[in-house]
């Protein structure tokens, strides 16, 4: 099964090969801050420019690289590609078998990428890629726990929160166990929060650790 959600994802994202990818000619990813794309583009273009001795393909990768800057530069500009990036369910389904795939590989930076332009569509596109898109993030932040990275446990999670994607407990629970694992109790205890909250039952584990928790600061706060 999931060799068939490979092969069909790799089919449409040959058939979207067409489309300019300006984030991928820069070498950024979509997440990537404003400073870090005018930071990459200077240094292609340096690289590239026309007044230095270069061939025909140089020059043209000079164009590349400046109608890239040009749409990404512009926070209008860049936001209207990023629609244009996904304008159908087709371009949903590419984008969540991607994000799917990159983090049974351990390719965060990838998976990442692919979540960060779901989180950024509309609802209407979403429908059917709840489950999904939950199942995806559930597996990057048991990744990003192996790694110790909590604060892009809390950001993967809030970025989630803000999205038109409701978390589910499996999300909840992989990021309590992440942070836990990173030593992390404040925030491990602000995810349980986050699932008392949003009417969902905690997992036994999240239940026994934050026991344990209460415990020992109510020791320590006694001695």
């Amino acid at each position: 099964m999931f060799g068939r959600l490979v092969r069909r994802a790799c089919v449409r994202l040959l058939s979207t090969a067409s489309r300019p990818d300006h984030y991928a000619t820069l070498g950024v990813s979509r997440s990537s801050t404003a400073v870090e794309i005018k930071q990459k583009y200077y240094e292609l273009a340096k690289q590239f420019h026309p007044d230095r001795p270069s061939s025909q393909q140089s020059a043209d990768k000079f164009a590349q690289i400046t109608q890239a800057y040009e749409v990404l530069n512009d926070p209008s500009t860049r936001s209207a590609y990023d629609e244009q990036l996904v304008s159908s369910k087709e371009d949903v389904d590419r984008f969540v078998q991607t994000a799917w795939y990159s983090v049974n590989r351990g390719d965060l930076q990838r998976t990442m990428d692919a979540l960060t332009t779901l989180f950024a569509i509309p609802e209407p596109l979403l429908q059917q890629h709840h489950s999904a898109i939950n199942r995806t993030v559930s597996a990057t932040l048991k990744q990003l726990g192996k790694t110790v990275e909590a604060g892009h446990v809390m950001s993967l999670l809030a970025a989630l929160r803000q999205s038109p994607v409701v978390p589910n407990r499996d999300v909840y629970a992989a990021a309590f166990e992440a942070l836990i694992k990173a030593g992390k109790m404040s925030e491990a205890i602000s995810v349980y929060k986050y699932l008392k909250e949003a009417g969902l039952e905690p997992t036994l584990l999240m239940e026994n650790t934050i026991e344990s928790i209460r415990q020992y600061r109510n020791s320590e706060s006694n001695s």
